[in-house]
């Protein structure tokens, strides 16, 4: 009996159909059967045209050529997530969803400019943009760039020294600035002015906290403090008349600046750096923030690997909102604290930082660990008693 005649093959799977189920595709350039011309084959759901399979996308129930998928769908530069380009928010040739958006950025209440959240400012309940809020004012307080004439308040043989010139290198001045909230701003200047005729206490705007002010000091060292702490009376009376909140409003901080030239040395501000920075614990303790707030106004983990040394440089700019900020060029700023009009408090977070100033510069790196600091301040209790009392029992636990 003769052979009897083959069949077609599929060029794919090498099976043989019948010639009537065979179809050749200009896509594939091959004849093959349905099975196959389904699984390698399909229509592009953005443009309709016919397209090899394997190099399609697959998203939120479509399937795309790459010249739609390009042309629809984006990365979130925040979270990497696929998004629709129409579902995305574009802000400086970068995309975002929603959700990264409304968490990196806002809305200025009064021009509708893109603002990063951190740099914010806050009046009568709305959000502003630098631009705007320096353009509305506030009545009694000065603008929040303001930089006054600096005097260095120190104890002197006749009693206060205030002078133009610092004192000399080893004895750090303090610079403070403590944010309040407050709907009473004019009763809170007239009760602040009292007394204060060499404007010793002044008053800036601030942005990061919705009706309020922030209230400041001309540089003064620590034995000033402890024999004039009458001169903060005022500030802490606002509080205790109900006139203003800075603890109890969680977006206040207490800020200490001090003076570069108090330093001996950059190895000395090198490990007051590093003392912050290697005892994350200690300062979550000390700054009485939640670890959110504390990293939202006072990051005490450095970015992009920096070391603490790179941040004692003069003038490095690694961004403000960092534990110890180093961008101003005559002083180094601590933002770990949250805010207080208490005389406890405040005075307990000042004699924290003349005890850092000292233990840092008086002890070797290796030294700059909680236990060795605590047994310092505890040594020195007599220096340091409000500290001790607040803090120590608390940091002894770290150990």
């Amino acid at each position: 009996m003769p052979d009897e005649e083959s069949l077609p093959i599929c060029e794919v799977c090498e099976e043989e159909y019948p010639e009537d189920e065979l179809e050749y595709s200009e896509i594939l350039e091959q004849t093959v059967c349905e099975c196959c011309l389904s699984d390698l084959v399909c229509s592009c759901d953005g443009c309709g045209i016919e397209v090899e399979t394997e190099g399609t996308h697959s998203f939120d129930n479509d399937i795309m050529c790459d010249s739609c998928y390009q042309e629809n769908v984006v990365f979130c530069d925040n979270c990497n997530e696929e998004i629709w380009i129409d579902d995305s928010v574009s802000h400086n040739y970068d995309y975002y969803c929603q959700e990264c958006f409304e968490e990196i950025y806002c809305y200025c209440d009064n021009c509708e400019a893109i603002i990063y959240r951190e740099d914010v400012y806050c009046r009568d309940d709305q959000i502003l943009c630098d631009y705007c809020y320096s353009e509305s004012g506030s009545e009694g307080i000065r603008s929040w760039n303001y930089a006054p004439t600096i005097r260095f308040y120190a104890d002197g043989a006749g009693g206060t020294s205030v002078t133009s010139e610092p004192p000399k290198k080893g004895i750090a001045t303090y610079g403070v600035e403590v944010e309040l909230v407050t709907n009473e701003i004019q009763e809170c200047i007239d009760i602040l002015d009292e007394g204060n005729e060499d404007e010793f206490l002044y008053y800036m705007e601030d942005g990061s906290v919705c009706n309020g002010f922030e209230i400041a000091t001309l540089p003064f060292t620590f034995n000033w403090m402890n024999k004039n702490k009458k001169r903060f009376d005022n500030m802490f009376s606002l509080e205790r008349f109900g006139l203003a909140r800075s603890f109890s409003a969680q977006e206040c901080g207490m800020h200490v600046h001090l003076g570069r030239f108090g330093f001996v040395s950059r190895l000395h501000r090198y490990k007051f750096a590093n003392l912050f920075y290697e005892n994350e614990d200690m300062v979550l303790s000390v700054s009485r923030r939640r670890p959110d707030r504390l990293e939202q106004w006072a990051k005490t983990k450095l970015s992009c690997k920096l070391s603490a040394m790179v941040l004692s440089r003069n003038n490095a700019s690694q961004g403000r909102y960092h534990a110890i900020n180093f961008c101003p060029d005559n002083t180094i700023e601590c933002r770990i604290f949250r805010g207080t009009l208490s005389p406890t408090g405040f005075f307990a977070n000042m004699e924290f930082m003349e005890a850092a100033f000292q233990f840092s510069r008086h002890n070797g790196l290796r030294d700059m660990r909680v236990e060795n600091f605590v047994r310092y301040a505890n040594d020195n209790r007599k220096i340091y008693p409000a500290f001790c009392s607040m803090f120590a029992p608390m940091l002894a636990e770290l150990r």
